[in-house]
């Protein structure tokens, strides 16, 4: 058992459960660091996975998971997030790829796409609402 501070945000009788956070945070490109002069490199590419099984406490509904959904994939990268509700469970799958260890600044924007979804993602929450 643990706490989620911040995590979880209370409106009456219902809750704001940002699961998505729990993959941690995210990278956030800065409005000035948008421009890029030089070659990147992010040491090695890799790929990330996280499944995180958010039980629905008994007594409440749950919305907003189809909006968790995100699927970016290009040349220098992928995030997706996909969502699911399953017996009484919200299941998230969560993939973030960096596909080269090196990349040419020319393609900056294309990593910003999937860097930038990532970041955006990690703001969603659910909603779970008391049953009637």
């Amino acid at each position: 058992e643990f706490e989620l501070p911040g995590m979880v945000r209370k409106a009456g009788k219902k809750y704001l459960i940002n699961i998505a956070g729990l993959v941690g945070s995210q990278l956030q490109i800065k409005k000035d660091e948008r421009t890029r002069n030089h070659d990147i490199n992010v040491g090695y590419a890799r790929t990330l996975n996280w499944v995180i099984n958010f039980k629905i406490p008994d007594g409440y509904t749950v919305e907003g998971v189809k909006e968790l959904k995100t699927n970016v994939d290009n040349e220098t990268g992928t995030y997706s997030c996909d969502a699911e509700e399953a017996n009484g469970t919200v299941i998230l799958n969560v993939k973030k790829v960096y596909k080269n260890a090196n990349t040419t600044k020319d393609k900056w924007s294309s990593m910003l796409a999937f860097i930038d979804a990532a970041y955006n993602t990690s703001f969603k929450y659910i909603l779970l609402k008391p049953k009637n």
